[in-house]
């Protein structure tokens, strides 16, 4: 549906030439939380909104939560799904922008609707993409890559030199395990399950302990004391964050 002739300067493609369809493709589910796809109309963008061309989203645990009615705000089962982050192309605006976003841009969305279009505002829309940033990898940037870099920037401004988390299996968390060894600060990470141990070990963590071993408690105040970790982040809450408060000096 796109006939594109481009030009690029200065990290902006310029779409001299563009043809929309006149309906479009999203994923909806029902109030069982099953998701199916079903056609739309394309909208137009109206004053202060801009019209993507979805290139990748991901699926991430928050999405499916949101379907199924456990996080944020309930979902919308009559409309499109929104996800919550993506990477695309601006294909149309309208008017009075309070961002200069132009027809052609590489984006990342931060608030998307899982569907071939998505129409927001530019407030949900962030920096235009580097050129050899592959749509691909721009499309997974604020719920995990985001969230670790201001981990670790909690971490560096108070001078922490090791820290504890308890989602060490998770994609953030092994991504925290790279960013952090990478800024010279100790990580103890907390797994569920013994078969991780090893296996993050492998991924280079420093500490990996199964919160369900008989000697947890014992051993994670050892860690702790031993390496001084004075931050933490819990991500089970209840009694398991007195557990780490205890250990902690």
């Amino acid at each position: 549906h796109l006939i594109i002739k481009t030009t690029t300067r200065n990290n902006h493609t310029k779409l001299q030439k563009m043809s929309l369809p006149e309906t479009y493709k999203a994923v909806i589910a029902n109030e069982k939380g099953e998701i199916s796809v079903k056609e739309f109309p394309l909208p137009k963008p109206s004053t202060n909104q801009v019209l993507v061309k979805v290139e990748y989203t991901p699926l991430n645990p928050t999405d499916f939560m949101k379907i199924n009615g456990f996080y944020g705000k309930p979902a919308d089962y009559s409309t499109a799904l929104h996800g919550s982050e993506g990477s695309g192309v601006v294909v149309a605006v309208g008017k009075d922008l309070k961002s200069p976003f132009q027809v052609g841009d590489r984006v990342h969305i931060w608030a998307e609707s899982w569907g071939q279009y998505v129409l927001t505002e530019p407030d949900n829309l962030s920096h235009i993409l580097q050129r050899d940033l592959s749509f691909e990898d721009a499309a997974s940037h604020w719920i995990n890559p985001a969230t670790v870099y201001y981990m670790g920037v909690l971490a560096d401004k108070s001078g922490h030199k090791a820290a504890i988390h308890t989602a060490g299996s998770s994609a953030l968390g092994r991504m925290l395990i790279k960013y952090f060894k990478a800024k010279n600060i100790k990580l103890i990470n907390i797994v569920r399950k013994e078969e991780y141990v090893e296996e993050l070990k492998r991924e280079g963590a420093d500490y990996v302990l199964n919160s369900q071993a008989p000697d947890f408690e014992e051993r994670l105040k050892e860690v702790v004391q031993k390496e001084n970790a004075t931050l933490a982040f819990d991500a089970i809450g209840g009694d398991f964050t007195n557990k780490i408060l205890k250990a902690q000096p």
